[in-house]
């Protein structure tokens, strides 16, 4: 507060003392009657009267009051002398109404404080005139010179006292404007400190968004200096593509006072950042301008991060195709179009056998084989169609402006062709073939409906011997419906009692004896009668139902082998074979399920042997050893099936601790008839002699294959030749004749070669 605003109270003080004295001492005299006193008196309100009202005006400082005040005290004054020269009480009148001024000056400079005290003054006046003339018969009171003075006294005490209110109040107003203004610098102080300092883009925009101000954080992340943007438009700086959005957004700011909008800022270097900008109106305090405020946010890396998260879930990670969604999703894109002009047509494409690349060769083998396999595909394709890796093995192949369905055959003609190339790599040659099915949409109501047709194609293709196409036909549809009604089936066979065992003799081929039996799993169906394995267990398998139910197979021949050898006891227990799958050998408590077998029917466990064949072998090679050498520290015999049609069939002999060779039944089948078979089982029996190994075939079904088996010194022979699988029952009835001789001494070969069940 300034030095004159300090002492404007001290002066407003002052004015109403000097004011008031005349007063109080004219008041005195009066009631005492004594004319000496009120003439010095009479005169000193004269003199000081006006002194005091000047000192008002200086507290005041109102020039323009002041003279107002003055014109109406001289005019007041004036009146009162004319009429107290003509004796009238025309004086008193006069005076009062000069009480009545300061009212007047009120009202002209919109005091209303000063109009309503004036009146009340006006009006107590009035009431003190009244009581005095009464009181002082019988002359009137404004007649005597003493009365002009009471009223003029009075009057000037008003002046001085409306003068100090009027100096308070606007001592007042200069402090609330004082302190708004110092609040207001303090505000802009604070905000220039923090927009100086803040990492986000700070800027000041007049109404039509022209930039007043940016913060220094434009050119840390932009490049541009505040001095190059202040006066320019930020449109200017926007993406092309995005100054749509900005102006949009600054249009709903001012309307609403706030608005948000996402776009891209062009840095100096040309570069494109994205920034989320939050927009505010606001009214500048110093001149009630309309203004806006934004507050821009760098989100570049997040924008990056969205993008990967999104393209992640609508893309494969090993191959980067789109997905299983995104493939879907511009399907139905497609069909919309496609009813408007030319169909689609969707290919579903099926690696052959890739679990036995994965098997063979590893995991990393079959994620490389994919990726070129994809490359190979990808090559075949026009600019608008879509390829994408569906799950798996499963490839899908969409094809716009397909008119017919032999578009789709012809593309599928042209990847059977391509897939003759082997894939080479560090993995070696390895050839693959595929399955495909193709659909064309039609009555098709959705994609899912597409796919799911393209899908039964493919397994119509794959049950046709693979490596080849199938375009949809309806009659699909049933095989696809009824292939999950056996799933479904097969999902309760178990507990419902309807799977059961067939046991194949093993013969001794040098004794002609009965070694044992392989136990043979049938699913008697309540509607489908008896189904061999290869009507379901590939089923099984891929829907995992094989765990349960190799679980099953593995107690209850365990049980049975140990039912026989209480019953048939000899001088060595029957052997049972059993058949164990890839997935029950990787499981991690594999080796929990044969202990409780084992400790549960009380089988000896030298009785028991497991045949694993080579694909199980190599889906993790060390943990499939650690189980291997377990079972064989438990006296459980290991035995490689179908020996022989494997990638690197020698190289297992040597890592993995078996203990019998089983000669596949494809190489037994033309035995003596075909002397490449012929020299390959042989070999293999060889092979196995060298290692000191047990050597079995299968697939033994005429006595010629019987006789160079023996020639050759192979141990274990089964097949039909000796025995179909027999039932339990049947199986009974085989061991109590098998003391009678060697087997096949009476066999009749002939009717027993139909094929294996």
């Amino acid at each position: 507060m300034s030095g004159a605003m300090a002492r404007r109270p001290m002066l407003v003080a002052a004015s109403a003392v000097v004011a008031a004295v005349p007063l109080v001492v004219w008041i005195i005299a009066q009631l005492a009657s004594n004319p000496v006193v009120l003439g010095p008196w009479y005169a000193y309100l004269w003199l000081w009267a006006p002194v005091g009202l000047a000192w008002a005006w200086a507290a005041t400082g109102l020039p323009g009051m002041a003279w107002v005040e003055l014109v109406a005290f001289f005019g007041v004054c004036a009146i009162g002398l004319v009429v107290t020269r003509l004796g009238s009480d025309v004086e008193a009148a006069v005076g009062l109404g000069g009480l009545y001024v300061l009212p007047v000056v009120g009202v002209f400079y919109r005091r209303w404080q000063v109009v309503a005290v004036g009146s009340v003054l006006g009006l107590g006046y009035t009431l003190a005139w009244i009581f005095l003339y009464a009181a002082r018969q019988p002359g009137p009171l404004a007649t005597d010179a003493t009365g002009v003075a009471f009223v003029y006294t009075i009057l000037f005490a008003e002046f001085g006292i409306m003068d100090g209110l009027i100096a308070y109040e606007l001592a007042q107003r200069e402090r609330a404007q004082r302190t708004q203004t110092l609040r207001a610098e303090e505000s802009e102080h604070r905000y220039r400190l923090l927009a100086d300092h803040a990492t986000d883009l700070i800027a000041l925009h007049d109404a039509d968004g022209t930039l007043l101000y940016v913060s220094p954080s434009w050119e840390n992340r932009l490049g541009y200096a505040p001095a190059d943007l202040v006066g320019h438009s930020p449109y200017a700086l926007c993406h092309p593509d995005d100054v749509r959005h900005l102006d949009t957004c600054l249009t709903a700011a001012r309307n609403s006072h706030s608005a948000h909008v996402v776009v891209r800022l062009m840095t100096r270097a040309g570069q494109a950042r994205w920034f989320d900008v939050d927009v505010q109106a606001l009214t500048d305090p110093r001149d009630g301008a309309a203004r806006l405020q934004s507050a821009s946010r760098d989100i570049t890396e997040r924008k990056a991060f969205e993008e990967q998260l999104q393209h992640q879930a609508f893309h494969d990670a090993l191959t980067a195709l789109p997905n299983r969604a995104l493939f879907l999703e511009r399907v139905r894109h497609a069909m919309g179009r496609g009813r408007r002009r030319a169909p689609v047509a969707v290919l579903f494409v099926d690696v052959d056998n890739f679990k036995r690349v994965n098997d063979s060769l590893g995991h990393a083998a079959g994620d490389r084989l994919l990726v070129a396999f994809a490359a190979r595909l990808g090559s075949l394709l026009r600019h608008e169609d879509t390829l994408a890796r569906l799950g798996g093995d499963e490839f899908g192949i969409l094809l716009e402006h397909a008119h017919t369905a032999e578009d789709g055959v012809q593309l599928a003609g042209r990847i059977e062709q391509a897939l003759q190339e082997p894939f080479g790599g560090e993995d070696g040659e390895i050839y693959a073939t595929a399955s495909i099915g193709i659909v064309v949409a039609s009555d098709h109501s959705s994609a899912d409906e597409l796919l799911r047709d393209a899908d039964a194609a493919v397994y119509a293709a794959k049950s046709r011997g693979r490596a080849q196409h199938r375009v949809f036909e309806r009659a699909m549809n049933a095989d696809a419906t009824a292939r999950l009604q056996l799933e479904s089936d097969l999902r309760h066979a178990v507990e419902r009692g309807e799977l059961e065992l067939h046991f194949q003799p093993i013969v001794d081929l040098g004794a002609g004896t009965l070694a044992g039996f392989e136990a043979l799993l049938r699913w008697r169906h309540p509607d489908r009668g008896l189904l061999s394995p290869g009507a379901f267990v590939p089923l099984a398998e891929e829907t995992g139902l094989i765990v349960p139910i190799g679980q099953w197979v593995l107690r209850t021949a365990c049980r049975q082998a140990q039912a026989w050898h209480a019953e048939y006891a000899g001088d060595a227990p029957l052997m049972m074979s059993v058949n164990i799958s890839a997935l029950q050998l990787q499981l991690p408590d594999f080796t929990d399920h044969v202990r409780d077998a084992l400790a549960e029917t009380g089988v000896d466990p030298r009785a028991l042997q497991l045949e694993i064949t080579e694909s199980a072998l190599l889906a993790d090679e060390a943990a499939t050893i650690r189980v291997m050498h377990w079972l064989r520290e438990q006296g459980i015999r290991l035995a490689l099936d179908d020996f022989g049609i494997g990638y690197s069939s020698m190289a297992y002999l040597k890592t993995f601790p078996v203990d019998t060779l089983k000669i596949d039944r494809s190489f037994v089948s033309r035995l003596g008839a075909d002397p490449e078979d012929t020299a390959i089982v042989r070999s293999l029996i060889a092979l196995g002699k060298a290692l000191r190994l047990t050597v079995s075939s299968e697939g033994v079904e005429t006595r010629e294959q019987l006789e160079h088996l023996r020639s050759h010194a192979c141990e274990h022979g089964q097949g039909y030749f000796f025995a179909r699988p027999l039932t339990r029952e049947a199986a009974e009835t085989f061991i109590r004749n098998a003391s009678a001789g060697p087997l096949w001494q009476d066999s009749d070969p002939a009717g027993r070669t139909s094929p294996e069940a």
